[in-house]
């Protein structure tokens, strides 16, 4: 981690390497327009699709941060409070995608996305933000003619830089030179030990065998690693997750929690009475409480809910969970950017 420390009343630029952060809102605003002198070097497609891509990374970009995403929030709360007092203006937040990158069949990309910090509607873009701070998207399509799914990519986080340009070049150096000597969370050793990456963005079989692009490296094959909030969701979560979803729709919901959480603290014969009591269920046995707890809750969700669950359904219900699933699924799209990836 490096710090550089800006001078007088400005902030303090920080960078963090793959670390996920949670960061709190305080009220902001946004622009969806994209700035003209964007960064524009791409081969594989052409400039209208790309700035009709940076008007949807840009939007989307918006909407995390509005829909507090992982990722997608500034840092340093009480820096960004202490700036709103001494100036005593409204913040303006602007997130432009300076630079995109893309797959031969522009089907998988990668952004950055700047998002600057001025005071008021007309400070103009970037001369008049007073600092910059930097998130990536990775995202993927079936095809051409459907919009991209994006996420959050948090190998590299860059905070309050001073410029614009200051930003770029570490993005580029780290990027362009620095990314395959890193570590990867999603490849290891026979003796545990993690892999490193062995690609920069710019290498030849980046896009085929960079981990976090491959599907299946999180233990859900139809799943890239970018699409979970955490790097740690192993299948029994999703199991323990489905079930949670599944259970917290019956009535002893606050109950099976409870039990849960205390279960070290009460025999197996009281856990065994409250599942009846609750249920009015006397068919519930020892054996199912004490050897066999998800037949038991499978047993459950069959009778009490829906008679065809299947175990994959409660699977499928835990990989929502661990995934930017539920909030990906509330942004919201206006119309023309929904009519410019149709297909003519």
């Amino acid at each position: 981690m490096g710090i550089i420390i800006r001078m007088e009343n400005k902030m303090y630029y920080t960078k963090y390497l793959t670390i996920f952060i949670f960061l709190i809102s305080f009220g902001c605003s946004g622009r969806e327009e994209v700035d003209q002198s964007f960064y524009y070097e791409e081969p594989n497609i052409s400039r209208e699709a790309y700035i009709r891509d940076s008007l949807f990374i840009s939007h989307v970009s918006n909407e995390y941060f509005r829909l507090e995403l992982d990722g997608f929030y500034a840092s340093y709360k009480t820096e960004y409070q202490r700036y709103l007092k001494e100036n005593n203006n409204n913040l303006v937040y602007r997130f432009v995608p300076v630079r995109t990158f893309y797959n031969n069949s522009t089907t998988k990309l990668y952004s950055y996305v700047i998002v600057g910090v001025a005071l008021g509607d007309s400070a103009k873009w970037p001369e008049d933000f007073d600092h910059f701070s930097a998130f990536n998207l990775m995202g993927f399509r079936e095809s051409k003619c459907d919009i991209w799914k994006l996420y959050p990519y948090n190998k590299i986080i860059l905070f309050n830089a001073p410029t614009l340009d200051t930003l770029i070049r570490d993005l580029n150096t780290f990027y362009f030179r620095d990314l395959k000597n890193s570590l990867s969370e999603l490849k290891h050793t026979p003796d545990g030990n993690l892999k490193q990456l062995k690609y920069n963005l710019n290498d030849s079989g980046f896009w085929e065998n960079y981990p976090d692009l491959v599907l299946g490296t999180t233990y859900v094959d139809s799943l890239y690693a970018f699409q979970f909030n955490s790097n740690k969701a192993y299948n029994e979560n999703f199991i323990e997750q489905g079930f949670d979803y599944y259970l917290d729709q019956l009535d002893f919901a606050k109950y099976y929690k409870y039990a849960n959480t205390n279960m070290k603290q009460r025999s197996i014969e009281w856990q065994l009475y409250l599942w009846r009591n609750k249920l009015q269920d006397t068919s519930i046995t020892y054996e199912q409480i004490r050897f066999k707890k998800d037949s038991l809750n499978l047993e459950i969700l069959k009778k009490h809910i829906n008679p065809n669950i299947t175990m994959q359904d409660v699977i499928n219900r835990g990989v929502d969970y661990y995934t930017y699933k539920p909030k990906i699924d509330s942004v919201r799209y206006p119309e023309y950017l929904l009519k410019m990836y149709e297909c003519k």
